[in-house]
Order: C-alpha cells, then sequence, then structure tokens
C-alpha cells in the first residue's frame, strides 16, 4: 500500500518514510467576483440607494416638519432650517438603511427567479453560497457605511 496513513494533512509514503505536505491553498488568495456577482451586486445597489432614499425623504419630511415651527414661531430663516433638517438625516439612517437593503434584496431575488434568471444561474451550477456572495459584499458595505454613521457623523450631528 502506498499510503499507509493519512493523519492531520500529513501523508507517508510508507513504513520510515519521510513525511510530506499537501499542496495547500495560498492563504493571499481571494475570491474574485465574477460577472455575475457584479451583476447582482449592481443590481442590488441600485435598488437600496432607491428604497433608502425614498424611506428616507418620507422620514426626513415628517421630522422636517416639526422644525417648520422654528421658522414661524422665531423667525428663524430657512437657511437655518435646511441645517437642523440636514442635522437630523444621521439619526434615521441607521434604520432606514439596512430596511432598503432588505427591501433590494428580497426585489432583485424576486425579479431573478420571475425571469428565469436565477434558475439558469443553479442550473448551471452556481450552489446557493456562490449566489449569496453578492448579498453578503453589500452587506459588509452597508456594516462599513453604519459604522462611519455611527461612530463619527451621529456624533457630529448631536454636537
Amino acid at each position: 500500500m502506498f499510503f499507509t496513513e493519512l493523519c492531520d494533512g500529513i501523508a507517508m509514503a510508507g513504513p520510515g518514510a519521510a513525511p510530506y505536505d499537501r499542496p495547500r491553498m495560498a492563504l493571499t488568495a481571494k475570491p474574485k467576483l465574477t460577472g455575475l456577482d457584479r451583476y447582482i451586486l449592481r443590481q442590488c445597489l441600485s435598488v437600496t440607494l432607491f428604497v433608502t432614499a425614498a424611506l428616507s425623504a418620507a422620514v426626513w419630511l415628517a421630522q422636517s416638519l416639526r422644525l417648520v415651527d422654528l421658522i414661524v414661531n422665531r423667525g428663524l430663516s430657512a437657511e437655518v432650517f435646511l441645517y437642523l433638517a440636514i442635522l437630523i438625516l444621521p439619526r434615521f439612517f441607521d434604520i432606514v438603511l439596512p430596511i432598503g437593503a432588505f427591501i433590494a434584496v428580497l426585489f432583485i431575488f424576486n425579479r431573478l427567479t420571475a425571469e428565469s434568471e436565477l434558475i439558469v444561474m443553479r442550473a448551471s451550477g452556481l450552489s446557493p453560497l456562490a449566489l449569496a456572495r453578492p448579498v453578503l459584499v453589500l452587506a459588509g458595505i452597508g456594516f462599513v457605511v453604519l459604522m462611519s454613521l455611527s461612530a463619527y457623523f451621529l456624533p457630529v450631528s448631536n454636537r
């Protein structure tokens, strides 16, 4: 028998032979996004931005109506009103951005299923993890944006 023992990635060529290591994947190898991944990511990003902008506009309008009282009763200028209204934005982006991303992913994968693109992707051999890769990249981008909002922009807007 050529290989008598296989233990923890080290194979022995025979009794008393020197062990050798199996070829291992380089630690520097990074999986790159394929064209299909970029297509899904681009679709998810565009819908996320649109839904987030729409939800933000609705929430911003409702919140800024409370600031109209400052203009009417205290005689503040429109410039001060806009400045205060912009300072409100980071406060509700923490809530609106994940909701927008969730709606976008549901919308895009529903559309891919309705147009049979998802079925073709699965039939061509893509695993569910490969289909989830663009969504995971979107989640990473959202994480970085939300962390920067929470760590920097939210404290600045509260001053």
